[in-house]
């Protein structure tokens, strides 16, 4: 499984980079630090999943997951943040977002959805081949 991981903090990012690693087939294959890099990511890496800070260095996770709806892709976003204002949970569901996860207290629940999707779409699953 695909993921590209959009957060400003290098701390944050190479923590969670580092915790994802750890999971069999699962794959970081792009960083972003600001909405135009997270957009211009998801476009070239086509990932199976995105992890969205929505405070970034430039703009913000919330104005690139439109952008990113907008240009049509479906990819599947998880939003991550130390805000988690239920407003901010609200606005990004509505944008098709499926979690939203506290970056000060979710860490652990955010791994275990990851291991949970990864396992429910690789090749060969049940769930996998419903799909095709």
């Amino acid at each position: 499984m695909k993921i590209v991981l959009v957060e400003d903090s290098v701390i944050v990012r190479a923590r969670l980079t580092l915790q994802l690693a750890r999971i069999q087939g699962v794959q970081v294959v792009g960083h972003a630090a600001s909405e135009d890099e997270a957009v211009d990511m998801v476009d070239r890496k086509r990932p199976d999943l995105v992890l969205m800070d929505i405070g970034l260095e430039s703009g913000n996770g919330i104005n690139a997951l439109k952008r990113i709806r907008k240009s049509g892709n479906r990819t599947r976003v998880w939003i991550l943040s130390n805000c988690s204002v239920p407003d901010y949970r609200e606005l990004v569901r509505d944008q098709g977002v499926e979690h939203f996860f506290a970056k000060n207290s979710e860490i652990e629940q955010l791994m275990a959805r990851v291991k949970d999707m990864h396992c429910i779409t690789m090749p060969g699953s049940s769930y996998a081949e419903s799909l095709a």
